[in-house]
């Protein structure tokens, strides 16, 4: 796993915390786990507002991380659209500090979430509820940044 690094203004891959798989924008705008490569798919410029929230620009096409139709619930698939979509983000405390990543969830609380934490090419991407300190670690919920 690379180095824990605090995002900031500035472009990144995204990886999961559990399976090392990076955020990738598909070609039909939904967004899955992949291998890491150097593919602009891979590339997302972060940006935090004043407000504290986060939006996440896939470099291949300019859209926004979004979840598909703009509500958050569980199982609600991770796509890319026009129009920003605010996201927020905390340093994931469930984690051991080697393991360390970040939750990126919609409101209320619904995390970005890598299906089961697959390591396979292709595996959905999708919103569910946080999982709590009863639950144990859920490291498919918690993303690390690459700087590009």
């Amino acid at each position: 796993m690379p180095d824990f690094v605090s995002p900031s203004n500035a472009r990144f891959r995204i990886l999961n915390a559990g399976s090392g798989t990076a955020l990738d924008k598909r070609g039909d705008d939904h967004v899955i786990g992949y291998e890491p490569n150097d593919g602009v798919n891979q590339k997302w410029e972060v940006q935090q507002h004043s407000d504290g929230k986060w939006t996440f620009r896939n470099i291949a096409n300019g859209k926004y991380l979004a979840v598909e139709g703009g509500h958050a619930e569980d199982n609600k698939t991770v796509i890319v659209t026009d129009e920003p979509y605010e996201w927020y983000m905390n340093v994931d405390s469930h984690l051991s500090s080697n393991d360390r990543g970040f939750r990126i969830y919609a409101h209320p609380c619904f995390n970005l979430d890598l299906d089961g934490g697959k390591t396979d090419n292709n595996t959905r991407v999708s919103v569910w509820g946080q999982w709590t300190e009863e639950q144990g670690a859920a490291p498919h919920q918690s993303w690390r940044f690459v700087r590009d």
